[in-house]
């Protein structure tokens, strides 16, 4: 079963509200595939709208846009301490471009990635956030050591950064 929902905010979609939609998505335990994509959601802050993650077992394809949003690094880091609970998960797509997130938030998420045993899908897209070196790094040793991957898609729009990877040398 697969999901997908789109909502381009012309107006603040707050947390609270997020909340009333992950509720109503995690009563959907045989869901493989969700969808979610929030754009311009200006009041979506906390991202506890995933906390619906651990209620779908058999996830295995996650689609998440978060562009233009207000998440913060605390929202990112409850977001992949939720993505622990999704071992099925195949294929992660994750746009948060636009956003406040740093390093900090991004080395969470990747290292949780990297715990996530079927993983073979991954797509991060990271442009105008305050990534630097740091998240490169990151990356690169993710692409040395996570052998499950197959297909590795990363945007970061920063001149500074360059990722090739280490299985190719």
């Amino acid at each position: 079963m697969s999901l997908n929902i789109e909502i381009e905010c012309n107006f603040d979609l707050s947390d609270d509200s997020g909340m009333y939609l992950a509720d109503a998505i995690s009563c959907l335990p045989s869901l493989e595939q969700l969808s979610l994509m929030l754009m311009s959601c200006r009041g979506l802050s906390n991202l506890s709208i995933m906390h619906m993650l651990k209620f779908l077992p058999r996830l295995r394809k996650l689609d998440l846009v978060l562009w233009m949003t207000a998440i913060t690094d605390t929202g990112v880091i409850g977001l992949a301490d939720t993505m622990t609970q999704t071992p099925q998960l195949e294929s992660c797509a994750i746009r948060l471009d636009n956003t406040s997130i740093t390093d900090i938030a991004v080395t969470k998420l990747l290292d949780t990635l990297s715990l996530l045993p079927l993983l073979q899908r991954l797509y991060l897209t990271l442009g105008g956030c305050s990534v630097t070196n740091t998240t490169g790094d990151k990356l690169a040793a993710l692409l040395k050591y996570k052998e499950t991957l197959i297909d590795f898609d990363v945007s970061l729009e920063l001149s500074l950064i360059h990722i090739s990877s280490p299985r190719d040398s």
